[in-house]
């Protein structure tokens, strides 16, 4: 991928890239470069991963706990994926992400998408009660400031994928001041678009 004629995978982690989301340029952050882990992500996952920055928008997660049936996956692969620049939107790749299905698919099972939350384990969280390791810590993640998002001028809680074990009917959010909380499935959270 070049931008600028620079291309995505000699940027630094932590760089900020500028693309075009509904004809406004955004701030995305390269929260990974190359793939997390080969044991927990099939070869699709080998490239720059980029998170945007700020949360794009408010949403209630689904009708239950399970990402691949949440109505932010739908939303994220239909309504906002065609929202970014074309040519962007040409070389995103089709990725297969560990999630939970009756325990954690991962590898080759991992769900089929091209923009995607993530996880709790790939912001930094591992060893919480109720929450599968989704995968593997993203290298960008090495603090809680560094899972503080804003929505305008204030820190707002954001959705992970991940959903609490404990039930069907809560999911892993990110606090305000980086921690995890969980929350209702048919509360309204922050969206942060990855792919």
């Amino acid at each position: 991928v070049t931008m600028a004629n620079v291309k995505l995978g000699t940027k630094a982690v932590g760089s900020i890239v500028k693309i075009k989301v509904n004809g406004a340029s955004k701030d995305f952050i390269v929260v990974q470069q190359g793939n997390p882990n080969t044991s927990t992500y099939d070869s699709s996952c080998n490239g720059t991963w980029l998170l945007m920055k700020d949360i794009y928008t408010t949403s209630t997660f689904g009708n239950n706990n399970s990402y691949k049936d949440s109505g932010i996956h739908t939303y994220l692969n239909g309504t906002f994926y065609n929202l970014i620049d074309s040519q962007i939107r040409a070389v995103i790749k089709q990725v297969k992400i560990p999630y939970t299905n009756s325990g954690v698919q991962s590898g080759a099972n991992g769900l089929s998408t091209k923009v995607f939350l993530l996880s709790g384990t790939e912001v930094g969280f591992s060893g919480v009660s109720y929450m599968n390791t989704e995968g593997a810590k993203l290298s960008y993640f090495d603090s809680a400031s560094k899972r503080v998002a804003y929505n305008g001028s204030s820190a707002a809680i954001w959705w992970l994928r991940s959903p609490c074990t404990s039930n069907d009917n809560y999911v892993w959010y990110v606090f305000t001041d980086g921690s995890y909380h969980s929350y209702w499935y048919n509360n309204s959270c922050g969206v942060r678009p990855a792919f």
